[in-house]
């Protein structure tokens, strides 16, 4: 992988209903079929770079940062639908500038930002998506979403190496390399931390476990993952009935950890020639 695939793509801001702007990278004109990816919380573009990079090999890359995050400007985003609406009208502007999108993929937080109306319309896939936090991540969410200290003072990077190893959960050198080069490209301001602290309130109403999940093409799950707990079959009929679950031995870094891997599982969805 080159150092740093985004300096290969071009980049915009959209300009939104609301007046903020949503940072997007992408790639010149091609021929090839579309993939928008999206990246999770506290990260940025450079997040997905990884998998994007593995995909650019069959599919023309765009990807989205999320509000608050990244070049995206400051947003107000406190409930699932707030994130829904900025999802739909992201997608919109996407799909009248470079014209259909074929897949949608998206990580851990990101993947609340997905409607019913968007996953029928668009494969879509989630990473590691959080269906309902563990108890000691709502007490920490909780006190994001209301302490603006807190929000900074929890993300300074000191804390960033523990953080690490709460989360990735494999020994692969190469894994473990992505995982510390997205590490120092992730930080984000005193203003976008005390945002983002805010938008915690989301992870915490688990928008997932919702009747619009059900046409979501694949769910792609760490049987390690400590973010999420597992879902119980019942909720796997309930909520994701059409979907393929694909599960790997691994935590919530999918993306960063393995790209090549599911570069390769999302091939499956390439249109036909």
């Amino acid at each position: 992988m080159s150092k740093n695939f985004l300096s290969d793509l071009n980049h915009k801001f959209y300009s939104q209903e609301n007046g903020a702007k949503t940072s997007v990278y992408f790639q010149k004109s091609s021929k090839k079929p579309l993939a928008v990816l999206i990246h999770g919380f506290g990260g940025n573009a450079f997040g997905m770079s990884f998998l994007s990079q593995e995909m650019s090999k069959n599919w023309r890359i765009v990807l989205v940062e999320l509000p608050s995050h990244g070049k995206s400007s400051l947003q107000k985003i406190e409930k699932s639908a707030d994130l829904r609406r900025w999802n739909a009208e992201i997608i919109t502007k996407i799909e009248r500038e470079f014209g259909e999108i074929s897949l949608l993929v998206c990580h851990s937080f990101a993947c609340a930002s997905v409607s019913g109306e968007i996953s029928r319309k668009i494969p879509t896939v989630l990473i590691n998506p959080v269906f309902k936090t563990p108890e000691s991540f709502r007490f920490f969410g909780e006190l994001s979403a209301k302490s603006k200290f807190f929000a900074i003072f929890s993300n300074l990077p000191i804390f960033s190496p523990f953080k690490v190893f709460f989360l990735i959960k494999t020994w692969r050198a190469k894994s473990w390399k992505n995982v510390f080069a997205n590490l120092f490209r992730s930080f984000s301001s005193a203003e976008q931390l005390t945002s983002q602290g805010k938008m915690t309130k989301i992870i915490l109403e688990n928008p997932l476990l919702a009747k619009s999940s059900k046409d979501v093409a694949m769910l792609v799950v760490g049987s390690r993952d400590a973010m999420s707990e597992k879902l119980t079959e019942k909720q796997k009929s309930d909520f994701f009935e059409k979907s393929e679950v694909f599960e790997m031995k691994t935590g919530h870094l999918l993306p960063i950890e393995f790209p090549e891997i599911l570069a390769s599982k999302l091939e499956k969805f390439l249109p036909e020639k």
